[in-house]
């Protein structure tokens, strides 16, 4: 269990890095590469088998790749894995996706594969890269790379049974270069030496939750008094809030005054729903929405959450539209969302 967490963790971080640094087509200095050739009726699925030494190749033969069959080199100490999918197997396409939603592309594209490719999520290996960023146009464009998992499927398994597991899985792109995914599967004996490091890692993490477990009868019953003491603290802003009021009630002549230069500060309510109305498409609508200080928090059912953002980033009234949540899917098919938007004073 802890492993597969670990695995699932380093997974969510390398999503978060770089995709200049995630994606090292070809760059093992130091590799033992299983390439997989197309599989010939009647025959059993073979590999091309080569060594990389400090960038230069030595091949090794074809070996037949099959539990009962399968024999690997032993590797050395800073060679790596690498299991490359037959030949034509990637498939690479350019979308086009809002400016807003760069600020979590893989979100996005993890919705919308089903739509953007033959496959799901689940039946894909696959990975992205920024091409084109375009302010003007409110777009920003980018690269996804799918590799079916039914290509390499057998080739994972036979290595999870003979005792190996490839530490980076390749596919060749039509200008000659490779992109590289990263497995959610456990394919390897034992972890590696940098999942020993984030096992080594967890355990002091749980370690230190251990103690604070301990602790924090004690510390629950203390942060209840200075919750108390706070609450206390906290009247005395109220009030004198009220009294400033009171004082520019009287000092303005009404309140009217008042209620026109609150509108002024934190926005037109029925102005802002008004422009809701208007942007929003009639197979939307809300469920629940709040406005605080020029800030719209908006959950609600869409027939299409994706095309949200673009609809009310379009708008000249509002502003910086965003998930703040992940979009998920109910039961009729249509989206669930969550997005927070802020009015333009």
């Amino acid at each position: 269990m802890l492993r597969q967490f670990l695995t699932w963790w380093f997974d969510q971080l390398l999503e978060l890095m770089p995709a200049r640094w995630r994606q090292r087509p070809g760059a093992w200095a130091d590799a033992l590469v299983l390439q997989l050739l197309p599989v010939a009726p009647g025959r059993r699925p073979e590999a091309a088998l080569v060594r990389l030494r400090r960038g230069q190749a030595e091949d090794l033969g074809t070996v037949a790749v099959d539990a009962g069959a399968l024999v690997l080199p032993r590797q050395g100490k800073r060679e790596t894995l690498v299991l490359r999918a037959p030949p034509g197997s990637l498939l690479e396409r350019s979308v086009t996706l809002p400016l807003a939603a760069e600020r979590d592309p893989a979100g996005v594209l993890r919705f919308e594969l089903d739509r953007l490719s033959p496959f799901t999520a689940e039946e894909v290996y696959w990975t992205w890269q920024q091409v084109r960023r375009n302010p003007e146009r409110g777009e920003v464009q980018l690269s996804i790379a799918l590799l079916p998992k039914v290509q390499v499927a057998p080739a994972l398994e036979t290595l999870r049974r003979t005792g190996a597991g490839p530490v980076m899985l390749e596919a060749a792109c039509a200008d000659g270069g490779f992109r590289a995914f990263a497995t959610a599967e456990d394919d390897t004996p034992g972890l590696r030496p940098w999942r020993r490091r984030l096992a080594t890692g967890g355990a002091a993490v749980c370690a230190v939750l251990a103690l604070l477990a301990m602790a924090l009868p004690f510390a629950v019953q203390a942060w209840n008094a200075a919750r108390l003491q706070a609450q206390l603290d906290a009247l005395r802003p109220q009030m004198a809030e009220v009294d400033g009021l009171r004082r520019r009630i009287a000092g303005t002549g009404g309140p009217g005054n008042i209620i026109a230069a609150e509108q002024v500060r934190i926005g037109d309510v029925l102005a802002t729903l008004a422009t809701l109305t208007e942007v929003l498409p009639d197979d939307t609508h809300l469920t629940s929405l709040a406005m605080r200080q020029r800030r719209l928090d908006m959950i609600g059912q869409s027939a299409a959450a994706a095309r949200l953002i673009g609809l009310l980033a379009a708008s000249p009234q509002l502003r910086n539209a965003a998930f703040v949540a992940p979009v998920t899917r109910a039961e009729d098919a249509s989206d669930l969302f969550a997005i927070r938007v802020e009015t333009v004073p």
